[in-house]
């Protein structure tokens, strides 16, 4: 099998060549690019605000005397693994589910397919299901996180 690295893009006009091992950039800034850049590499149409890459990139990087930093992400994240589900496990999974579901999606997030979508809906049976405006990072990027609270306070009152 191969790493999650197949479902990307082209990454060789990344600004640091982030898939080809190198981890050093030369400024808190150029890390914070690098992160905006990579979310386009998924597909469909992925993004993340700048405040947002800001803050994983602070969280993530280790500052060297020279104003350079390192990612210091455990580069075993992205191996290949022999942990996969099937998808028969994966609803079985989700068939044991008790609690209520709420389930958020961007718009602009990992693009699925009707059919997928509706067997996911099938078989989570969500109280509440909405599409919002946003990327993979809507929850944390400012621009559309208060719509991701109000949806789940508006769950939590019902539930």
């Amino acid at each position: 099998m191969k790493s999650n690295r197949v479902l990307y893009k082209d990454a060789a006009n990344s600004p640091s060549n982030m898939f080809r091992g190198n981890r050093r950039h030369l400024n808190i800034g150029a890390a914070i690019e690098t992160r905006m850049f990579s979310a386009t590499l998924g597909p469909g149409n992925q993004y993340i605000s700048r405040e947002t890459a800001e803050a994983l990139v602070k969280r993530a990087v280790i500052l060297q005397k020279d104003g350079s930093v390192y990612f210091q992400h455990d580069s075993r994240l992205i191996w290949p693994t022999i942990q996969y589900n099937t998808q028969e496990q994966v609803e079985h999974l989700w068939a044991n589910i008790k609690a209520p579901v709420c389930l958020i999606r961007a718009n602009d997030g990992w693009p699925m397919e009707k059919d997928v979508i509706d067997n996911v809906m099938k078989q989570l049976r969500p109280l509440c299901h909405v599409e919002l405006a946003g990327s993979h990072h809507l929850h944390a990027d400012p621009e559309t996180a208060t719509g991701v609270i109000s949806e789940i306070i508006q769950f939590l009152k019902v539930t």
